[in-house]
């Protein structure tokens, strides 16, 4: 019961975590402004940055292992995409162009990849791309739902 409402919470309130940089920088979502944006800010509370301004959702910023860069979703096209730009919110870069939804990135630990979640397939699989959006490999692969790229 226990790993079901770890599960449960994960599901619902971890996009809205706020993560950390190696820095120590944290990057969260707010809807302060509106709309779900993504903002950046030291533990202690100060030098609230706003990153991202668009009138449709960012969200679930990630950052990379060397904390100058963040993956995050947007929803600027009309459906969930993945988007990668700099710490400071320049350097916007598309990662995905699909009518599917892709959601929950992740940075690799290892390498300059980014796995997600998409249902690109028809079920929701685990995707892998390069930073730069290239190429794109399906990791699960698998018939029903394969989800937590983290």
């Amino acid at each position: 019961m226990r790993n079901l409402l770890i599960m449960v919470y994960i599901a619902v309130f971890g996009p809205a975590l706020a993560q950390s940089a190696p820095a120590g920088e944290v990057a969260f979502v707010s809807e302060r402004d509106g709309n779900q944006e993504i903002y950046t800010m030291h533990p202690d509370g100060t030098d609230l940055q706003r990153l991202t301004s668009h009138p449709s959702a960012d969200y679930d910023p990630n950052w990379n292992i060397s904390g100058n860069q963040l993956v995050f979703v947007s929803e600027r096209t009309g459906d969930a995409e993945i988007y990668v730009m700099s710490a400071d919110g320049t350097n916007l870069r598309r990662l995905t162009t699909s009518p599917a939804r892709d959601t929950s990135p992740r940075w690799s630990a290892l390498r300059d990849l980014v796995a997600f979640e998409s249902d690109r397939t028809g079920d929701l699989e685990i995707f892998v791309t390069t930073a730069s959006g290239t190429p794109l490999a399906n990791l699960s692969q698998t018939p029903g739902a394969s989800t937590g790229a983290r």
